[in-house]
């Protein structure tokens, strides 16, 4: 099919239409065949009403021409999936492997039969979803009817024990050959039920392959937007309760269909727009019970397109106007924000179902220590939206710390460098009297842990901005120190003063690109021998544990003479 002319794929794809059209309409072979040649739009008949498409969804016209009230009433078309009910099976599915391989042979060329191919195509899920539902229904009431047959025999035992044993004994017979027909034709029911249940499952999960694979191509002239309304009413609405626990071994056909409008920003409002509890329920899944790393790493991906949307960057990377890339950031912002809470309580039930400290020592292997990196980097990002939540952001502190005195070889530098974002951004909500809940005498132990934590770090972390980061946490901490100790004087405290040499000796010049600022390491290096050293006022035990951590670190300093000297 390469290099297929416009007109050739109308006629090749028209034909597969058709000819699902005629086991519809019950067609003659004689009539398609006459037909071929300009085959009628398709139509669907709901409630004994028919609705023709040939306004609506001629094969040659654009999604983006049809109006406002014309995108509202496409839901007629896929109400209950009631025309499918004079085809088989079969035929759906041989429809649906049909469409399927027309995509994938044909790609962006397809996009041209879309219009018409949505109307089989949803009509099929609304069809497929109404037999599950009357399946089970009828399973539902198997099982009422066998739970009544069950105490209908127990009455009967009672009865026949105040009855001649003669009757008992004429009738067992017959009443054991009855009881055998009916438990063999419940069997043969249920057995029933569940085939037709299993054939629905297969023709709803082809039906929404196919629609993900349209979404997947992304075409450019053509507009997903009249449809979606009936894909959320047909396809997602029906599950979305079910989203967790059906996706806790593999990823199903659905949440695949929800991951491929991340693909590009046209696509962000369709998680948003039309049932605000898809994000949520999507959500879900990462706490789900027993559910696989895969799944969780598929779900934590779909989080990230969103945390690294970036309006300047999809300007050129998905061709957008300055404005449509600001609005999907609004979008995209205001989505994370209302559900900070929920990434937040869920990310703390992912790093304990991961086993944080063992799992960082499968990271070379490949094994689930990738996933935990992956995890840190989600929430180093989701950290920039948390402003409350004091519990979560203290119980993901307590997990995350030990993975700073971890190797470097176990846990890499740079994902370091995102726990320590993540501790700056944290911190202020567990140990800030204005804001956090937790008592004051618990607030100066955690700070005191966190200061020993960041301390030790600074004798082993060498990049640059990790060091630049663990600067600003520690003049943090100094900041709410003061105001736990509740002094009121303008003399800086012990711990700042602390912070200052810190930062001083950690300095790099704002001239030169990663160049060390020597000036203002040696000020702070003088200081410190001729002032600071020998004044507890000044710079008291508690004080000196991140000094003495940063001397260590810089009297090692194979590169710079002056540095390491004074140090020492």
């Amino acid at each position: 099919m390469v290099g297929v002319t416009q007109d050739e794929l109308r006629f090749f794809v028209g034909i597969g239409l058709e000819t699902f059209r005629t086991t519809i309409l019950r067609a003659t072979p004689r009539e398609l065949l006459a037909n071929a040649e300009s085959p009628e739009p398709f139509s669907l008949t709901f409630n004994g009403a028919s609705a023709s498409t040939t306004d609506k969804m001629d094969v040659d016209s654009d999604a983006s021409a049809l109006d406002t009230d014309e995108q509202s009433s496409i839901s007629e078309y896929v109400g209950a999936g009631a025309e499918m009910d004079n085809v088989s099976s079969k035929a759906q599915i041989s429809f649906l492997h049909l469409q399927m391989e027309l995509i994938r042979s044909l790609g962006i060329k397809a996009t041209p039969v879309f219009h018409e191919a949505f109307a089989v195509i949803l009509s099929s899920v609304a069809w497929a979803q109404r037999e599950l539902d009357v399946a089970n229904d009828e399973l539902e009431t198997l099982a009422t009817e066998q739970t009544g047959d069950d105490s209908q025999t127990t009455e009967d035992s009672d009865a026949d024990n105040d009855s001649d044993m003669d009757d008992a004994q004429s009738y067992a017979s017959d009443d054991e050959n009855m009881d055998v027909a009916v438990a063999v034709g419940k069997k043969s029911a249920r057995g029933d039920i569940e085939h037709r249940k299993s054939v629905a499952r297969e023709i709803r999960q082809l039906a929404i392959k196919c629609i993900t694979r349209m979404f997947a191509l992304e075409p450019p002239n053509f507009s997903f937007a009249p449809y979606m309304q009936c894909i959320y009413e047909v396809a997602i609405d029906p599950r979305i309760d079910n989203l967790a626990s059906e996706n806790t071994q593999n990823s199903s056909a659905l949440l695949l269909l929800l991951k491929s409008w991340t693909l590009t920003p046209k696509y962000y409002p369709y998680l948003v727009d039309y049932n605000p509890l898809t994000f949520p329920m999507l959500l879900d899944i990462l706490v789900a019970p027993k559910v696989q790393s895969s799944v969780v790493s598929l779900v934590l991906g779909i989080l990230q397109m969103f945390l690294d949307y970036d309006p300047q960057v999809a300007v050129h990377k998905y061709e957008l106007s300055a404005e449509s890339a600001e609005a999907y950031g609004v979008l995209v912002k205001g989505m994370i924000q209302r559900h900070i809470s929920r990434i937040l309580s869920h990310m703390r039930t992912c790093f304990s179902n991961s086993n944080l400290n063992s799992a960082t020592t499968a990271t070379q292997s490949g094994g689930s220590g990738n996933l935990v990196m992956h995890q840190i980097h989600i929430l180093s990002r989701v950290a920039e939206y948390a402003t409350e939540e004091t519990q979560d952001a203290k119980a993901l502190l307590d997990l995350l710390l030990p993975t700073l005195k971890r190797p470097g070889s176990v846990v890499p530098a740079r994902t370091k460098g995102d726990v320590l974002n993540i501790m700056l951004r944290f911190i202020p909500l567990v140990i800030d009297p204005s804001v956090s809940a937790i008592a004051k005498d618990e607030q100066q132990h955690l700070l005191a842990g966190y200061l020993n934590s960041i301390s030790s770090s600074f004798g082993r972390l060498r990049l640059d901005s990790a060091r630049a980061t663990l600067s600003r946490i520690l003049s943090t901490l100094a900041k709410f120190d003061r105001q736990l100790q509740g002094v009121t004087t303008s003399e800086p405290t012990p711990l700042e003063s602390a912070a200052w040499v810190v930062e001083e000796i950690n300095a790099y010049s704002t001239q030169r690109l990663n160049e060390p600022d020597h000036e203002r390491r040696l000020v702070a290096f003088g200081r410190l021998n001729d002032e600071l050293w020998n004044q507890p006022a000044l710079l008291d035990a508690h004080a000196w544990t991140p000094v003495l951590h940063n001397l260590v670190y810089f009297a090692q300093d194979q590169e710079e003479l002056a540095t390491r000297s004074n140090a020492s």
